[in-house]
């Protein structure tokens, strides 16, 4: 049985994780958009995030927040 603390917590790790997730994958496809290389990277000397990743982490980050919703899948 989950304490009533882990309840709690756990919808706001979900809802943190799929905000996160939302945020970075929709300013990597600005980037790609807008032609900003500077969105499509993590970090300057890092290579640049791939638009389906991107469209990946989008979805990835919306079921998160779906589940935190307590939504049916």
């Amino acid at each position: 049985m989950r304490s009533d603390s882990a309840k709690q917590v756990q919808p706001a790790v979900l809802i943190s994780a799929g905000g996160t997730c939302v945020l970075l994958g929709a300013l990597a496809l600005l980037g790609w958009y807008c032609r900003v290389p500077a969105l499509t990277r993590l970090v300057p000397s890092s290579s640049p995030m791939a638009f389906n990743s991107a469209a990946g982490f989008i979805m990835d980050g919306l079921a998160l927040l779906s589940i935190a919703s307590g939504r049916p899948s």
